[in-house]
């Protein structure tokens, strides 16, 4: 008896016959040894990833994982998106040439998702690979777009959108040591939008890098500082809140929970 395998097909010769299998592109892409995760949720082929609802025309920043678990090294040829909806995209860190991908590896890339069709709006997303053969890995993204109101308050904590009231885990440090957190205010609005203050208070451990006080953000515009996280001393319970106060109606009083722990 002989056996020759392949990803795209298997051929078996038998004693007593013969017969043969040939499998279509998606079959393939089933059998791909790599894991994808967006936002750190991990996806399946050909499954979905809810966006969520976003505002028409303003980017929304996802972070992808691909991960090589295979025994072999992989070739990732190209990640694109289906333009035909309207959604535009842009990768941030994305490298120009192909990616050699060895096994047990992985590679994380950060890319800004924008539509302006309103409504529900499902757009695939393709992962090009070569894994002895070439096919693909897709993952469709929905997401229902809005307009954009007239003003807002949009606040992104390490390039992840949060929404009032939200409690921020900020992890373990180590007692005399530091790590900081990327804050990003934004006007995704079409009007101005005044920013009063942003203050923390609680544990003097968190901190703002930067003070912010009478900060005005015309439509489209953003403000990019720190929440630094220092503990003194060691403890398993360090809380602090991050508290923006602006001209938005309907978050004038913007609050997020900051909570971390510390080790000796």
């Amino acid at each position: 008896m002989k056996i020759i395998h392949s990803l795209s097909f298997c051929l078996i010769i038998l004693v007593s016959g013969c017969s043969l299998f040939i499998g279509n592109d998606s079959d393939v892409a089933q059998k791909l040894n790599v894991e994808v995760s967006i936002n750190g949720s991990i996806i399946e082929n050909n499954a979905h990833y809810n966006v969520g609802t976003v505002t028409s025309n303003q980017p929304i920043p996802l972070e992808i994982t691909i991960k090589n678990n295979g025994n072999n090294d992989i070739q990732i040829n190209n990640i694109y998106f289906d333009t035909t909806n309207g959604v535009n995209y842009y990768f941030t860190d994305y490298p120009p040439d192909r990616i050699i991908l060895p096994y047990h590896e992985s590679i994380t890339l950060h890319f800004n998702y924008n539509s302006n069709i309103l409504g529900f709006n499902e757009t695939p997303l393709y992962i090009n690979i070569t894994q002895s053969i070439e096919s693909n890995f897709i993952i469709n993204l929905n997401s229902n777009v809005i307009m954009k109101p007239i003003s807002g308050v949009d606040v992104l904590f390490n390039y992840l959108r949060t929404h009032n009231q939200d409690t921020i885990n900020l992890g373990s440090v180590i007692k005399n040591t530091q790590q900081a957190f990327n804050l990003i205010i934004s006007n995704p609005g079409s009007n101005p939008l005044t920013i009063f203050s942003a203050t923390i208070s609680g544990s003097p451990s968190i901190t703002l890098k930067k003070n912010i006080t009478a900060l005005e953000l015309a439509p489209g515009d953003y403000f990019e500082t720190e929440i630094i996280f220092s503990p003194f001393f060691a403890s398993n319970d360090i809380q602090s809140t991050l508290t923006i106060l602006s001209n938005d109606i309907e978050n004038s009083n913007y609050v997020l929970n900051l909570r971390g722990f510390s080790t000796d």
